[in-house]
């Protein structure tokens, strides 16, 4: 900053151009810096987010064949045609006996029946996101999709040990891993963000 007398004695004070060019010169280089540390922040919510929303269906899935002693059927869906990965989740209702005049009700008994009954309620993940099973062999074939029950009363799973790896579209080396233990069903969120 200057500061220069004119003819009436007054001083006059203002930045120079030369300060000007500094001050533009860093703001330059550090708005790359700051862009790039906010995409990365904003992609490490969206991870965060999405591995949570996973392990959140699958907790509840596991609780509400706890609770009312019925199969859950939980469905990971890999192909919903709209690049967004889709969980599922399905409870088992007994098959109701014919009474009188009335027929029998079938009752949803397989992660079949909840498609033919469309039971479903589902849970969108982000769509920044991406969705790995890592367990091979749990993935139908058929389907695209990982069909998991949760046996009541004790939440066994039928697939054993599951691990779902989610990942940032944007940033691969953003990563979070939901387990899902076979015996127990329990769910385990690891993040390494």
């Amino acid at each position: 900053m200057f500061s220069l007398k004119n003819s009436s004695g007054r001083h006059r004070v203002g930045f120079t151009l030369l300060e000007m060019l500094i001050v533009l010169a860093i703001l330059a280089i550090l708005t790359p810096i700051i862009y790039s540390f906010a995409g990365r922040l904003t992609a490490r919510q969206q991870l965060e987010e999405g591995s949570q929303n996973l392990a959140q269906a699958l907790s509840d899935a596991r609780s509400a064949a706890r609770k009312s002693s019925r199969d859950s059927f939980v469905r990971v869906d890999f192909n919903t045609g709209k690049s967004v990965y889709r969980v599922r989740i399905c409870q088992s209702v007994p098959t109701i006996p014919a009474s009188g005049p009335s027929p029998a009700v079938p009752g949803i008994l397989s992660a079949a029946d909840c498609d033919s009954k469309s039971a479903w309620k589902d849970t969108d993940l982000p769509n920044s996101i991406q969705v790995f099973q890592l367990t091979p062999s749990a993935v139908n074939v058929a389907t695209g999709a990982v069909d998991l029950t949760y046996s009541a009363p004790y939440s066994r799973t039928n697939l054993g040990d599951l691990r779902f790896q989610v990942r940032s579209k944007n940033y691969p080396d953003l990563v979070s891993n939901v387990n899902v233990l076979g015996v127990t069903g329990k769910v385990i969120k690891l993040d390494r963000l």
